[in-house]
Parts: C-alpha cells; structure tokens; sequence
C-alpha cells in the first residue's frame, strides 16, 4: 500500500466527524428550539419583553445548545462516556467566546509575523 492510500484508508468516515454534526445539529434543532421558545415565552410575558429576551435567547443558547445535543452521541461513541456538563460548560463559556476568537486570531495573525510576537500575544 502506498502511504496515500495508507492515509485514505485510515481517516474516519464522514458520519462520525464533529465538523459534519455540528452544522446539521444547528439545521435540524435550531429552528424548532428557537420556535419553541418563543412561542412559550409569548404565552408567558409580556409582549414588549418577549422580543428583548428571546432575541439573545435563540440566537447564543439555544444555538449552542442544537450544535451540543447533535455532536452528543458522537463524543458517547468516540469516548464512551458523556458528560451533561459539557452542555452547562458550553453555556458558561458563551459570554468569553468572542473574546477569545478574536484575541486567538490576533495571536495567529502575529505568530505568522513573528513567531515569538505570537506566542507573547497568545
């Protein structure tokens, strides 16, 4: 075998990559989660309100949690074992998240400048 076919036959299949669940997660789950909750939340409060809190709602944890339901059973199946606190630890983490992009993309882009100018800035 030649070391390409060797790297060919060796790579996981499609079905059990995160890169391929985590977008379907957010196709199948987020919209009817994000109807879900709005239309409990309309029920619930007030009109004027109901925008104000579903709007971040939708769009940060519910999101979140679609892409962490559908990659779910893919960490079960790699690791043999789940932790539900991924999905608390996922919600935690939300507020950070930007900030950590962006400074980790400052560090990339430095690192390409200067390689010790990136790992000073990350």
């Amino acid at each position: 075998m030649t070391s390409i076919e060797n790297e060919t036959s060796s790579r996981t299949p499609v079905l059990t990559d995160f890169p391929f669940f985590t977008p379907l997660g957010l196709i199948l789950y987020a919209a009817p989660f994000s109807q879900a909750f709005v239309a409990f939340a309309a029920r619930r409060l007030p009109a004027p309100s109901v925008e104000q809190l579903t709007r971040p709602v939708t769009q940060y944890l519910l999101f979140t949690l679609a892409a962490s339901i559908a990659t779910l059973p893919i960490i079960a199946f790699h690791f043999h074992r789940l932790s539900l606190v991924s999905l608390i630890a996922n919600l935690a983490i939300l507020p950070a998240q930007p900030a950590v992009i962006v400074l980790g993309g400052l560090a990339l882009l430095l690192g390409t400048l200067y390689f010790s100018l990136g790992q000073l800035a990350a």
